[in-house]
Order: C-alpha cells, then structure tokens, then sequence
C-alpha cells in the first residue's frame, strides 16, 4: 500500500481490503491462528486495518487439511474435532482485533 499511496493518487480509504483466516495450504482455524494470521496481513500489507476479514473453511480432504492449530475444537480427523466450535473460536479470534 505504500507503493499506491506515494505513486498514485489514491488514498488507503478509496481501497476496500479483504482478507481470509484458514485455508487448505496450512493456515489453521481457532482464535490464536486467526489473531496471528489478521496480524500477519496487516504487515504484509503495511496497514492498520482490513475491511474484511473472511473465514475460509476448508473442505479439501488432503493432508494440508490437518492444519494443527492451539484449539483442539479445530483438530480435524481426531476426537476432539468439533465445527461448530471451532468457528466460533476463530470468530472470536476476529472480535478481538477489531
């Protein structure tokens, strides 16, 4: 964003950013994973704020599916795997940054 605002006219505001927090490439899903991986965008793009932020939920059945994340509610293929409880872990997460 720097290269857009010091070459162009347009201003950070004009933009409308969006992110996803999980993914099958090994972003895992939970409330710590979501806060690091918000913060990690904000870096990469050398902002203070995103405008979305969407949970990716990955389907894929590979072995990049079996993300390990800090939440055992988010541990695919085991016992404690719980969807319902995994997401609202990872919403929780983005409450939090905003």
């Amino acid at each position: 964003l720097n290269y857009t605002e010091n070459y162009t006219k347009i201003k950070r505001e004009d933009l409308f950013l969006v992110s996803k927090v999980g993914d099958c490439s090994g972003n895992a899903m939970g409330e710590k994973e979501a806060i690091e991986q918000v913060q990690n965008e904000l870096e990469l793009w050398n902002t203070t704020y995103m405008d979305m932020i969407l949970i990716h939920w990955c389907i894929d059945n590979n072995d990049n599916a079996k993300q390990l994340s800090s939440d055992p509610t988010c541990h695919r293929y085991t016992s404690t795997f719980n969807a319902t409880l995994c997401r609202q872990h990872t919403w929780k997460g983005l409450i939090e940054l905003f």
